[in-house]
């Protein structure tokens, strides 16, 4: 209770964090995000589904499609790309935040997928990939008849 009354709630892990931002200024520490609820990857994914498909819209700025690599196995989509990024070599960096390596992310989604129909674009560095369901995973209808 005592922490609470001084403004120092422990009830959620973010106002720790926000309360020893504020109390450090912002200024002398950056402190990590550790307490998201949702894990972080990259790409950041957002994936959406309608009754014929699955719709996922990964972030992938500065990436061209030749970059990025696909590949579906029963319901798992992996997304892999390497970073072509120009920078100098023999430069002195104060600050390096643009990826320089190799990812790979995948996710498993609750139904197999449709492999030989999935398509992908990618625009404004937002690939864009939909992933037909396969048969045994749409809904049919089923007449019930009485007896």
């Amino acid at each position: 209770m005592y922490l609470t009354r001084r403004g120092f709630s422990m009830s959620e892990p973010y106002d720790v964090r926000h309360s020893l931002n504020r109390w450090f200024n912002g200024r002398l520490f950056d402190l990590p995000d550790l307490f998201r609820a949702e894990p972080r990857g990259f790409p950041a994914l957002n994936i959406r589904e309608d009754d014929q498909a699955w719709h996922v819209e990964a972030e992938t700025p500065g990436f061209k499609m030749e970059d990025l690599e696909l590949s579906v196995i029963g319901a798992e989509l992996t997304i892999k790309g390497r970073c072509a990024c120009a920078c100098d070599e023999g430069a002195s960096y104060r600050r390096r935040e643009r990826r320089q390596d190799e990812f790979s992310r995948t996710v498993t989604l609750p139904a197999e997928i449709e492999a030989d129909k999935v398509a992908a674009t990618l625009k404004d560095g937002v690939l864009s990939i939909t992933l037909p369901k396969a048969q045994v995973a749409l809904a049919r209808k089923i007449e019930v008849k009485a007896v």
